[in-house]
Parts: C-alpha cells; sequence; structure tokens
C-alpha cells in the first residue's frame, strides 16, 4: 500500500466531505483495504438491494459517477449510474465479480492508521488527533469490524454507492 496515495485518496474525500467523522474515514480506509464485498450474501438479494437503492438514490448526485478509494478499488455512485441509464443487473454483476477477487490483509489495513492521525493532528478534519486516536481505541478493541456511515454523514451526503474493483468495471464496460 502507498501511503502517499492513502494520503490523497483521504484528502481527496475529505474536500468533498468536509464533515466526514472518524467513522467514516475508517470506513473508507476499509473499503480500500478490503472493498465491499462484505455485503454479498447471496447474489440475487445483493440485486434486490441494489434495485431499491437505485430507486431511491438522488438522479446525479454527487455529479460524478466513480471516485477513487485506492488499491484499486473505486465508489460507484447509484444516483449518477440511474442518470446514465445503467443497468443494476449489470453493476451487480460487477460487484459481485468485484468481491470475488477482493483481497486484503488487517496488518495492511492498520498500516493507514498513523497516516489518518498525522491528518487529524494537522486540523484537515473536523475532529482532533485525540478524538481519532480515543477512536480507534475502542474500535480496535472491537476487533476493527466493517463500520456504516455515520448518521451525519448519511444525512449530509445521502451515500448510495457501490465498491468495486476497477479492472473488473472496465472488463464490464469495455473502457
Amino acid at each position: 500500500m502507498s501511503l502517499h496515495d492513502l494520503r490523497d485518496i483521504v484528502l481527496l474525500h475529505v474536500t468533498r466531505y468536509p464533515f466526514m467523522t472518524c467513522r467514516d474515514v475508517l470506513k473508507l480506509c476499509y473499503q480500500r483495504e478490503f472493498g465491499g464485498g462484505h455485503m454479498i450474501r447471496d447474489p440475487k438479494d445483493s440485486l434486490q438491494n441494489l434495485v431499491h437503492e437505485m430507486e431511491t438514490a438522488h438522479a446525479g448526485w454527487p455529479d460524478y459517477l466513480m471516485e477513487d478509494i485506492g488499491n484499486g478499488r473505486v465508489r460507484i455512485y447509484l444516483g449518477m449510474a440511474k442518470l446514465k441509464g445503467l443497468s443494476a443487473e449489470k453493476i451487480n454483476d460487477v460487484f459481485v465479480k468485484s468481491a470475488a477477487c477482493q483481497t486484503g490483509s488487517m496488518l495492511s489495513f492498520t498500516e493507514c492508521f498513523p497516516t489518518v492521525l498525522e491528518l487529524a493532528e494537522q486540523g484537515v478534519f473536523q475532529f482532533s488527533r485525540k478524538e481519532m486516536q480515543d477512536y480507534l481505541t475502542e474500535y480496535c478493541l472491537q476487533g476493527c469490524p466493517m463500520v456504516s456511515h455515520s448518521e451525519e454523514y448519511r444525512k449530509l451526503y445521502r451515500p448510495a454507492y457501490r465498491v468495486l474493483q476497477l479492472e473488473v468495471w472496465n472488463e464490464e464496460f469495455k473502457l
């Protein structure tokens, strides 16, 4: 993992989502390391969830389709996908295929913590280094689980996306 890349990714996201909480930053780092396949138990259920989420996603929000999260992974925003006429079936196929080829390690994931703490120390976030350190301490005691976005983030940014492998996306959409 390139920590410079991680720094750039986090800085891009905090510019777009300035009210990210400690939890949201960790979610970004977790998805960057492990992808989004934790959501797939059954591809048919995954498709049903995706169809529902696309129906309720705000078309054209955000105003970009894809967002880099590093390690060859991207977030595909369902509102813009809907606006562009992309099918839920095709997006779900890419989601399922992406999950099948995901890698990641807890060691590599935890290597992001010093970078996040450094950025908090520099005042990049709306929270302090101490708040991030306290959050990380509790998070590690819980075994570093996948987390959902914070309530604040959900209210402000209405996240509706899927985490995909960029290479799989490009193969499926012939980009």
